[in-house]
């Protein structure tokens, strides 16, 4: 539940643009949240893991059709 503005302090701006996130809670300007920047990290991280994984699997179908000497 949200409160009212108080009265005394109608008609006053704020002294740094503020914005809304999902949950309604205030930060200020356009700076991303750090949970925002985790998040994106962790993504790109999985992406590479991802990369890595193919490329071992790849690289272990490749050694095990060397022939042997």
């Amino acid at each position: 539940m949200r409160r009212v503005p108080s009265v005394r302090n109608y008609g006053k701006t704020p002294l740094a643009p503020l914005a809304a996130d999902d949950l309604g809670l205030l930060r200020e300007g356009d700076e991303p949240a750090i949970e925002d920047v985790l998040r994106r990290q962790l993504l790109d991280k999985d992406r590479e893991n991802d990369k890595l994984q193919s490329t071992i699997l790849t690289l272990q179908q490749q050694l095990a059709l060397r022939p042997l000497k």
